[in-house]
């Protein structure tokens, strides 16, 4: 499967989920060209409105500029915004997205996003962007030195870095490989995730023994081990 087609089945798999939060915030990413950090920055002042065309404004290493959100994106981002200023009080100071905000939402980001589809960041997302992007283009450009350029305006690179991206002669940034440990704490908080929806008494006792099961399949210290175990119970006690 290739990577345009897995970050599909992502937003999918969001959408059923019914995260519309995470949903508009990754659109932003995957159809607009803005990186994670912007997305994670935006305030609900940053936006604004002309001819029924949303923009937002982004600043980047004190630098600002304009980003037009894509008409495909702009579906959801209107459906979003709408229901975040009718389910909270909100200003110009309020972020766009809460629970993605700032730093810690930067790391929010990206587990909800492992979650979803192992592999997956919004790193790996905006790479797929870039492809969507320049297929389209490809379209309807023969020049591919108007495409790499069009495709550089859009996602803040150089011509250079458009064109070697493209024709996959550089690897983007952030696609390291999770280390056995990271593999192992990813493991764990994809049950607390499964946990957090879960109401049936059944399924809870169900993924509880799971959960129990792969903590003695793991060798972490009986410290830890503790921890995880307690924290677990806390948790099943706090489910409505």
């Amino acid at each position: 499967m290739d990577e345009i087609q897995k970050v599909e089945d992502l937003l999918n798999k969001i959408k059923k989920n019914k995260n519309l939060e995470l949903q508009c915030a990754l659109e932003l990413i995957y159809r607009c060209g803005l990186k994670k950090k912007e997305v994670c920055s935006i305030t609900i002042g940053d936006i604004k409105e002309k001819n029924n065309s949303y923009f937002i404004d982004t600043y980047t290493k004190k630098k600002k500029r304009v980003i037009k959100i894509d008409d495909m994106a702009c579906v959801i981002f209107k459906i979003y915004l709408k229901s975040i200023k009718q389910s909270s009080e909100t200003n110009d100071d309020s972020p766009l997205f809460p629970n993605y905000y700032k730093s810690k939402g930067e790391k929010n980001m990206t587990r909800h996003c492992q979650n979803h589809s192992k592999g997956i960041t919004p790193t790996t997302i905006r790479s797929a962007g870039v492809k969507s992007y320049t297929e389209s283009l490809s379209k309807a450009i023969m020049d591919k030195t108007v495409i790499y350029k069009m495709v550089s305006d859009k996602f803040r690179m150089t011509p250079k870095s458009a064109k070697d991206r493209i024709n996959g002669t550089i690897k983007p940034a952030g696609e390291k490989k999770l280390s056995n440990k990271q593999e192992k704490d990813l493991e764990i908080i994809r049950f607390f995730d499964k946990l957090g929806v879960l109401h049936s008494p059944s399924e809870i006792s169900n993924l509880t023994k799971d959960f129990n099961d792969k903590i003695k399949q793991y060798d972490f210290q009986e410290e830890d081990k503790n921890n995880l175990i307690r924290m677990w119970k806390d948790k099943v006690l706090i489910l409505p």
